[in-house]
């Protein structure tokens, strides 16, 4: 079988997947491919019903990929890049920000023969999970639906983009490596995926707000195949902590969010040549999000995340205000990890976060 293959090949990313070990695994998926080329699709699709996946539907462009989508529900679309009538990133950015689109967090993998760097980030930046160069192995089309199903990435409401978490981050191995890491001084991107909390309702709701928002991790795709989702593990909760020593990683986080702050003195003291600063606050807070979620600061990789947002896609160096607003980020890490406050922070991480917001708010309205 394919998937016993693939488990036993050296070369394979799936070698110790939970999801391939099944006889068949996508037998409770229902998947669209959007591919105009008939005998290719007719590949995917026997690649997926050797899987398991016996509710595979083919369309052979976008519009038609669009009305079956208004009509039924899918859970994963694979969709080639070029199509004869709206191609595959026209599909996902209607996805990701048509008023009347049928799903926004509608897991996609965009295929292409387009291998440039360029190519990639294009995808990536329309909205796209996963990349699928053509032409290609079965594996590794399947080693885009591990991807999916096994380490989904949270999800970015934001003015110029939404779509899934574009930090891409390995998959996790023993909770030692973070130790060491941390020890060492050096990030560790593991980042685990959190508790859900997406739907439709509280997207929509998020982008009628001016403030950027970062949804968690969705794992209804692999609870629907019935695989084990560990309740008490920070793959699914980012209020239960990595166990590793607790003052090793708030140390790193005060440590870390610290240097922010003297970062921000240098910013606030010359406005004039923010461009590098910026950056650094940027990259400095996804490295603390990172590990804000490895060990279950679920408020700090939230208020993490949108500080490093803020900085990537709204700042303007000649504006006073926006120095304001980073402050108050940090602010906001600084309180939380001070007091060692985890989760989502209680009533003092609700306040944190609504103070942020309506810092936000007031910028908002002053600049119209």
């Amino acid at each position: 079988m394919l998937a016993q293959f693939l488990q036993e090949s050296p070369q394979s990313p799936l070698g110790k997947a939970s999801l391939f070990t099944q006889e068949k695994p996508l037998k409770k998926l229902s998947i669209l491919i959007v591919e105009s080329d008939h005998k290719l699709a007719l590949v995917i699709k026997n690649i997926l019903f050797g899987l398991g996946c016996q509710n595979a539907t083919i369309a052979h462009d976008g519009i038609d990929a669009l009305a079956l989508l208004q009509e039924e529900t899918f859970d994963i679309v694979i969709a080639d890049w070029h199509l004869k009538q709206m191609g595959g990133l026209d599909l996902v950015s209607y996805l990701r920000n048509a008023d009347n689109s049928p799903n926004r967090l509608m897991p996609v993998v965009v295929m292409s023969s387009l291998a440039g760097r360029e190519h990639v980030e294009k995808a990536r930046d329309t909205g796209a999970d996963e990349y699928l160069l053509k032409p290609f192995a079965a594996k590794s089309l399947l080693a885009r639906l591990f991807n999916l199903i096994e380490q989904p990435r949270g999800f970015v409401v934001a003015k110029n983009y939404i779509g899934p978490d574009r930090r891409r981050t390995r998959p996790a191995h023993s909770n030692d490596n973070a130790a060491i890491a941390l020890e060492r001084g050096r990030p560790f991107v593991d980042r685990k995926p959190a508790k859900i909390v997406t739907n439709k309702e509280e997207v929509h709701a998020t982008m009628l707000s001016d403030m950027p928002r970062m949804l968690m991790p969705d794992f209804s795709l692999k609870k629907k195949l019935g695989l084990a989702v560990n309740e008490d593990s920070p793959l699914t909760d980012p209020s239960t902590p990595i166990k590793t020593p607790a003052d090793t990683a708030v140390k790193w986080l005060l440590r870390e969010t610290q240097e922010l702050k003297n970062i921000y003195r240098i910013l606030e003291a010359h406005p004039d040549k923010p461009e590098r600063f910026v950056e650094h606050i940027e990259k400095i807070s996804q490295m603390i999000a990172t590990h804000a979620a490895d060990f279950g600061y679920a408020r700090g990789f939230q208020i993490a995340t949108l500080l490093a947002d803020f900085c990537k896609h709204y700042y303007d160096g000649g504006n006073r205000q926006h120095l304001k607003i980073i402050y108050g980020y940090i602010d906001a890490l600084m309180t939380l990890f001070t007091r060692n406050i985890k989760g989502n922070g209680g009533k003092i991480g609700e306040s944190l976060y609504n103070n942020l917001s309506d810092l936000m708010q007031c910028y908002r309205q002053g600049s119209h």
